[in-house]
């Protein structure tokens, strides 16, 4: 077994007890599928069922740098950064600013997140609706 960051060209040269030589190559490929996903809708109504917005993430995320949310103004009502990724939902917004509850609305992210190869960063942007 493997496991590669990168794409890797493996070569083996073998040498039989004639002094006879046999050499093979294999390219094994990375599968770049970014396992992400920003939930679209959530209900901060202290029902205990999807009350927080969190992003979550796979195996191949190394770090989130930053969450950043927006008011449909364009007023930064949330941040975080260098948070570490976790399959069960990193970060968390509870739909509030300074404290007080938002409105319900829809609200914008920006996000930049590290995969483990090469340290590629992507950024993920959308939109997300706050119900009451």
């Amino acid at each position: 077994w493997v496991f590669n960051d990168v794409p890797t060209d493996y070569v083996w040269t073998v040498t039989d007890i004639n002094g006879c030589q046999g050499t093979a190559s294999i390219l094994v490929s990375v599968d770049y599928d970014r396992d992400v996903y920003f939930p679209t809708v959530f209900t901060p109504n202290n029902d205990g069922r999807n009350d927080d917005f969190k992003i979550f993430t796979g195996p191949g995320v190394e770090m989130i740098n930053y969450i950043h949310i927006y008011d449909r103004w364009g007023n930064l009502v949330h941040t975080e950064n260098n948070l570490m990724p976790n399959p069960q939902g990193a970060g968390r917004w509870d739909g509030s600013y300074k404290g007080t509850g938002l409105n319900p609305g829809v609200y914008v992210y920006v996000a930049e997140i590290r995969f483990i190869d090469n340290g590629t960063t992507l950024e993920y942007k959308g939109d997300i609706t706050l119900l009451k």
